[in-house]
């Protein structure tokens, strides 16, 4: 194995004689729209959901802030290459591989960007389209903007590699990817491994979201077997490749007989999930193009494929404007590896590593491929009954190969071929006499008679649709133990929003308080919220339970995690003993010995911890933590040819452990890193991974070394982390000088996540307790799972240095969504505002507090109106602005504003054309009441467009039509063109509402009243009253697959089921009965616009 370091320099340096592989580095300058700066406020978790699953930002910066002019951007790109392929990797978007030439005819396999225009998709906000995007451990990877670690290996078979990967924060766990190319192959051969490097067991995913360029002559292809595709969450079902007649799913309908295969003929967003897989491959073809890409892998770990697509339609038009600038579409032929579908999170317990080889490869000429290998692809398919096609693709050259066509025990075609990547071998056989298809079978050889890839046809058999996957129940819908602690563990390992499974554990515990499962779950649950005396006294309840002073129980994390708490709070001693009983089982054998090598490192028992971290290695080689700390202990006692042997066999495993890479500096005798700075995500961050590692180990000197050789830090935390170091040394001035250091830091970007940061700042504030900065960071540390502590220490801090903002910021953020107190929030957040008026998301959080509040809201606008220019760069401020001009009846102002900004929307949002069609209508009754119809007409027209300001694409349902041409068919009536009113009033009474607008079939049944369908028009009213009332008795269960916000109030939802209440009356002329709900629903939500219009229907 071979590093590369320097730029544009090929390690082989021409492909003439024999196939080579060369791998180099230079500069590439790509259009780009770039994005602004990084939110610099902590976002910790308000219950945010992306693509179904929690969309935790926090320790990550927001990425919101997107740009509007194009400008030339130079980036850092990573080429790989051999005679067939050229790759490239942008080490700057997370490593994600940026495009792949298939060089035999310059097709790209994957959908390549003509320029770089970030939207909002991704878990932090900004996210860009193209290539493949490496998912891990979230859908939509948290770091998919962020710069990658990475590096370029030339290996001894004359392959070579290109490696990104990081650890990442949430899940403190390790994701690797590495890219090679072999000589003379056109297959991509990309190895993904994972690492828990955490202490508990957690959860992952891991999914390629690979683009590939699709336009009307673009279908996808799924293995012939696979005959049943499914939506998100399992939520429906259809039939594969071609439907019957489907009424919904997702937010789309079918007719029967529709291919799905073609992108042409899906005309919304929509996602198709395999179901049951067999064959491990998918693939798409261009027939324009004649080419294609071909995705490979071993069933039985990557057994999971998905086609997801914008559609052609409006709405995917929209998307493509927001994305690109070419107008290109895509689609998405995703695989997942350990995952069945999405979002869909695997366990991976501690310690424990992963790994799996995915393929990619381009394919000609053969339209829809049948069975694929990693050596070839192989396409049979029937022109008429007659006539078939058939043929081969082969990822490297084969000479004298042979191709064989049967029906039956029949020879109906066998040739000898030279076939290569370059020259695909296709084939038209022609019979006298109908062919039964299901006789055929294709195959080719080489020489040597060995089978590189064969078909026969499969008879599919009409598939059984499964159910959709139940709903998730809230715990007071569930009367038994055992459910309740299933669907605990369900939500644990899935991270649905809004839901926590923390109250189904504890449903649990009430009906059976010493259930040992639900004991252990609450126990490992608090352990991650580093509320380790409750998790210490939930876990001693199971051990009560489970007998374990008469008897050895089953269960051996009992004692694993036991130990854990115990170490964590200080009882050192009774975690050793936990430990050690935790090695008598073997799948908690290495994990324990690792804990027991770390405490006697850490007591200055080198000899002792090198017998435990060598049982720990014996059982597992590859984990990270273990391999270091074995080193580093093999380092102190002399053994370095051992410690060498050790980190080298790791580094082939797992090339950007710069742990491992600082040993080998160590055991070198040099104390810096500086000669991977390049490779490395965050200088700072990096630096502080491989900090901790020495924490843990006791090896405080190492730590001090490894911190003192950063000549300019940027984080706080670089000095905090040396202050321990050298108080843990005994150096007490120096510990001192250190925090002043830390004081003098930027605070940009210093959000600390790992539960080691505690100690840390513990001991900062143990050498000075009026150390606000410290104070301000262990808040941030602690608010997701201890608010109560970090809303006191953060109340300090602002006591300290009154003049802090993000501190009253954050106690602003505390007060709202932990404490409940809207006016509380907007105290602070005036406060922070008045020291600082340059953060624009402040301004979105401010409305947010007033919405919900007693508050007039002409106060929060007049705020808005003194910052136009600064809330203009946030992204929801600019909504808030146009709601708050509606509530105040500004609406010429709203449409002013609307006309000019460029609003920006998450995927999958819609509230800004609802805003919108609001402004638009409201002006309308204004202009009716005023008798200025045609004007009201006018207004009402423009709002059933869709401005391309707004980011929202028409879909092919009607949104808020119904609302739009009632009152349209109003302003007709009043004119006295009745003609025109009735048609406005059928197409208010025939409009297809978009989902969960309940409140739209109030004016649907006005329209059908005017329309002189009374009984229709009294029926709807009544089943609004009805829907009314159960919002109230049942509440709502709406899970979204795109971006959304859990509510931290109630309020909107209790408030808008007392207005649809009142719609009711008011269609039934029932006023008074009306107009008591409408206050009602006032009273509970000041701000409810259409509840307040109403009022004078």
């Amino acid at each position: 194995m071979k590093e590369i370091f320097l730029s544009f320099v090929c390690l082989i340096f021409s492909f003439a004689g024999s196939a080579q592989v060369i791998v180099y580095e230079g500069k590439e300058i790509i259009p780009t729209y770039k994005k602004g700066h990084d939110e610099v406020s902590p976002i910790f978790y308000t219950g945010r959901g992306v693509q179904g699953a929690q969309g935790k930002i926090y320790p990550y910066p927001s990425q919101t802030q997107l740009g509007d002019t194009l400008i030339d951007v130079s980036y850092e790109m990573v080429y790989l290459e051999n005679e067939y392929i050229r790759i490239k990797v942008l080490p700057a978007f997370g490593g994600r591989l940026f495009s792949a030439i298939d060089k035999t005819n310059g097709h790209e396999l994957f959908h390549t960007n003509s320029v770089i225009k970030p939207d909002l998709i991704g878990t932090l906000g900004a996210w860009v389209s193209g290539g493949i995007e490496w998912c891990f451990p979230h859908h939509h990877r948290t770091s998919t903007l962020m710069k990658s670690d990475y590096r370029m290996i030339e290996n001894p078979d004359g392959s070579a590699t290109v490696w990104i990967g990081e650890t990442e924060k949430t899940r403190d766990l390790r994701g690797v990817v590495g890219m090679t190319l072999h000589p003379g192959k056109s297959y991509i051969e990309v190895d993904y491994r994972i690492n828990n490097t955490n202490t508990i067991i957690t959860q992952f995913l891991f999914w390629a979201n690979v683009a590939v360029t699709a336009n009307i002559d673009f279908r996808t292809f799924w293995p012939p077997s696979q005959k049943i595709g499914v939506f998100h969450n399992n939520a429906y079902f259809t039939q594969w490749p071609i439907a019957e007649e489907i009424s919904k799913y997702g937010r789309t309908s079918y007719k029967k007989g529709t291919d799905l295969t073609w992108w042409k003929n899906h005309p919304n967003p929509v996602s198709f999930f395999m179901w049951d897989i067999r064959e491990g491959f998918i693939g798409g073809y261009d027939y324009g193009q004649r080419a294609g890409t071909i995705h490979l892998g071993d069933v039985h770990k990557n057994n999971a494929s998905k086609l997801w697509q914008f559609g052609p339609g409006l709405r995917g038009q929209n998307a493509r404007r927001k994305l690109t600038d070419d107008g290109k579409a895509y689609v998405e032929l995703m695989t997942g590896t350990f995952s069945n579908n999405q979002p869909d999170y695997s366990w991976i317990f501690p310690h424990a590593v992963k790994d799996a080889k995915n393929y990619w490869y381009p394919i000609r000429d053969l339209e829809v491929v049948k069975n694929s290998t990693v050596d070839a692809s192989v396409s049979l398919l029937m022109r008429d009954t007659k006539t078939v096609f058939f043929g081969f693709n082969t990822t490297s050259k084969f000479e004298n190969a042979k191709v064989v066509l049967k029906s039956g025990d029949a020879v109906l075609v066998e040739k000898t071929v030279n076939i290569d990547p370059a020259s695909p071998f296709t084939f038209t056989y022609k019979s006298r006499k109908k062919i039964d298809e299901y006789q055929l079978f294709v195959s080719i050889e080489d020489i040597n008679g060995v089978e590189l890839v064969s078909y026969h046809p499969y008879q599919a058999k009409d598939p059984i649709l499964p159910k959709p996957q139940e709903r998730v129940k809230q715990a007071d819908e569930i009367d038994n133990v055992e459910d309740l602690y299933l669907t605990g563990r369900f939500v644990e390992q899935f991270s649905r929003p809004g839901k926590n499974p923390d109250d189904y554990y504890l449903a649990a515990l009430e009906k059976s308080p010493k259930d040992y499962r639900t004991n252990i779950a609450m126990g490992l649950r608090r352990y991650g919220q580093m509320l380790y005396k409750e998790a210490l006294d939930f876990l001693e309840v199971a051990s009560d339970k489970l007998k374990i002073k008469y008897y050895q129980p089953k269960e051996g994390e009992l004692y694993y995690y036991k130990g854990l708490i115990q170490k964590a709070i200080g009882m050192e001693e009774e975690a050793y003993a936990n430990f050690a009983r935790a090695t008598w089982y073997s799948p908690w054998f290495s994990a324990a010995n690792y804990q027991l090598a770390l405490l006697e490192s850490s007591r200055g028992n080198p000899k002792k911890a090198l017998v435990n971290i060598k049982d720990a290695y014996s059982t597992n080689n590859r984990d990270g933590r273990i391999v270091t700390t074995y080193a580093s202990l093999l380092r102190k006692s002399g053994d370095k040819k051992t410690a060498v042997l050790l980190l080298d066999k790791l580094l082939e495993y797992d090339p950007l452990n710069f742990t491992a890479l600082y040993e080998k500096e160590l055991l070198k005798g040099n104390t810096s890193m500086d000669k991977w700075y390049k490779n490395m995500q965050d200088l700072d961050n990096n630096h502080l991974e491989m900090a901790t590692h020495y924490m843990n180990v006791g090896f405080y000197d190492d730590g001090i070394a490894l911190l003192s050789s950063l000549k300019n830090p940027t984080n706080p935390l670089i000095n905090y982390y040396d202050s321990y170091f050298q108080s843990k040394s005994g150096n007490k001035s120096a510990a001192k000088i250190a925090i002043k250091k830390a004081k003098s830091r930027s605070l940009d970007y210093a959000f600390p996540y790992r539960i080691e940061s505690e100690i840390i700042l513990k001991n900062a504030l143990y050498i000075n307790p009026d150390d606000d900065i410290a104070l301000y960071l262990l808040g941030n540390l602690l608010y997701d799972n201890r608010p109560e502590e970090a809303l006191a220490l953060w109340k300090k801090a602002s006591e300290i240095n009154k003049d802090f903002a993000m501190v009253h910021r954050n106690l602003a953020f505390g007060a709202f969504y932990h404490e409940k107190s809207p006016g509380k929030a907007i105290t602070n957040i005036k406060r922070a505002i008045s020291i600082d008026q340059s953060v624009p998301l402040w301004f979105s959080e401010l409305s947010k507090y007033y919405e919900v509040s007693n508050v007039d809201s002409r106060e929060n606008l007049e705020l808005l109106e003194n910052n136009l220019s600064v809330i203009k760069k946030d992204i929801s401020a600019p909504k808030s602005y146009v709601s708050l001009l509606n509530l105040n009846g500004e609406y010429d102002k709203a449409i002013d504003f609307l006309k000019s900004h460029h609003f920006r929307t998450w995927e999958g949002g819609r509230e800004t054309y609802w805003s919108y069609v609001d402004t638009y209508t409201l002006k309308a009754k204004e202009l009716i009441k005023n008798k200025a119809y045609k004007e009201a007409i006018s207004n009402l027209e423009k709002a059933l467009e869709y401005p391309e300001n707004l980011e929202v694409g028409k879909p092919t349902h009607d949104e808020k039509n119904a609302m739009i041409y009632y009152y349209m068919g109003i302003a007709f009536s009043k004119m006295g063109e009745e003609k025109l009113a009735i048609k406005a009033y059928q197409k208010s009474a025939d409009a297809e509402n978009g989902p969960n607008m309940t409140e739209l079939t109030f004016y649907q049944a006005q329209s059908k009243k005017k329309l002189g369908n009374k009984e229709q028009s009294d029926k709807i009213f009544k089943t609004l009253i009805e829907s009314g009332q159960a919002l109230r008795n049942e509440g709502t269960d709406n899970i979204l697959i795109a971006v959304e916000e859990v509510a931290t109030t109630n309020n909107k939802a209790l408030s808008n089921s007392y207005y649809l209440e009142a719609l009711g009356y008011l269609g039934l002329n029932e006023n008074n009965k009306a107009q008591e709900l409408l206050k009602k629903s006032l009273e509970i939500y000041r701000n409810h616009l259409w509840a307040k219009n109403m009022q004078d229907f």
